[in-house]
């Protein structure tokens, strides 16, 4: 049987893996929307090291601490979740070398949360082979419960929509990069879903069918990738729930000033 990504289906998985969030903890845990595991890495050239750690053939030096390996490598359960959130890759598939971990000093990083940019504390990771350090997010913060995300998450880096609230603290607006031309002139409206400590914002837009184009004409259309908004209404305020995507992802709330 087909997957079903429609996007109520991706929603609701991802209102489930998130109603249980403890939104009234104070303090608040942190949601990140990077990447699992939380690696930063400005890839070198070499496109064998990029694979190798998206393949988690990663190996490290004696004594090089446990834990931070193990968060680079990842989880075998992260695979979970709809096929749009995206399939991580299985040592077993790739046949190159590994990255070799080479030292850890643990600092801080930059990170981007739901409620906006924040920094946390992160362990500089030497490379063998790579002339700057990668970040990894301190796993002591996951396993304090200070960083929360259900069992299994998955994101991807594309690019995700920004939600401002308004003074009511239920009327959310999304801003995303649409079709320009291409969209429908017609728009179905936005609608909301929630499930416990989670909210969900659903709009898909709507294309119009693609014109053939005449054989030895080109066309110019300055309009596509334009900024839209659209508009939806919550039942009750947000206040620290997670608002997620029409994917089931965490996006970035602001708060209208």
């Amino acid at each position: 049987m087909a997957a079903d990504n429609s996007p109520d289906a991706q929603a609701l998985w991802g209102l489930e893996a998130w109603a249980a969030f403890p939104a009234d903890r104070d303090p608040r845990p942190v949601v990140l929307l990077d990447m699992i595991p939380p690696v930063h890495l400005v890839f070198s050239p070499q496109e064998q090291r990029r694979l190798a750690l998206l393949h988690r053939a990663v190996d490290a030096v004696p004594g090089f601490p446990a834990p931070v390996l193990e968060a680079v490598r990842g989880q075998p359960g992260e695979c979970a979740g709809p096929p749009l959130w995206g399939v991580r890759g299985q040592r077993e598939d790739y046949a190159g070398p590994p990255l070799l971990l080479t030292g850890a000093v643990l600092g801080s990083f930059r990170y981007e949360t739901d409620r906006g940019p924040r920094s946390l504390p992160a362990w500089d990771v030497q490379v063998d082979g790579i002339g700057h350090a990668i970040h990894v997010l301190d796993p002591a913060l996951i396993a304090s419960g200070q960083v929360w995300e259900p069992a299994g998450r998955k994101r991807s880096e594309d690019h995700r929509p920004t939600v401002t609230v308004g003074p009511d603290d239920r009327t959310l607006t999304m801003t995303y990069m649409g079709s320009g031309w291409y969209a429908a002139p017609e728009q179905p409206p936005a609608r909301t879903l929630e499930q416990g400590n989670a909210a969900a914002l659903i709009f898909t837009e709507k294309v119009k069918p693609i014109e053939k184009s005449t054989p030895g004409r080109r066309r110019y259309r300055a309009d596509v990738g334009r900024t839209r908004q659209v508009t939806a209404v919550l039942s009750r305020p947000l206040g620290d729930r997670v608002l997620l995507d029409a994917t089931g992802r965490p996006v970035l709330v602001t708060h209208e000033q």
